[in-house]
């Protein structure tokens, strides 16, 4: 399996590229894979980024792919 380049990390302001609300990274997701029978585990980022924002005072929570968001820029 290739690696997949994490594009934001913890705490980053982000968008969807298309219109959304400012959300804030809270999470990499990340999957655990064998090295082999004996030489352990290691973890590997998924692509997937979980998201937390306000709506009308109401804490939301969701999984993107890196891929369909940007960074907040003003």
């Amino acid at each position: 399996m290739t690696e997949i380049e994490q594009k934001f990390k913890v705490g980053d302001i982000v968008t969807l590229k298309t219109e959304s609300p400012k959300m804030t990274v809270s999470k990499l997701n990340m999957t655990r894979r064998l090295r082999g029978a004996t030489a352990g585990q290691f973890d590997v980022f998924t692509g997937n980024v979980d998201c937390q924002w306000f709506l009308n005072d109401e804490l939301k929570t969701a999984t993107f792919n890196q891929d369909s968001l940007e960074p907040f820029t003003e």
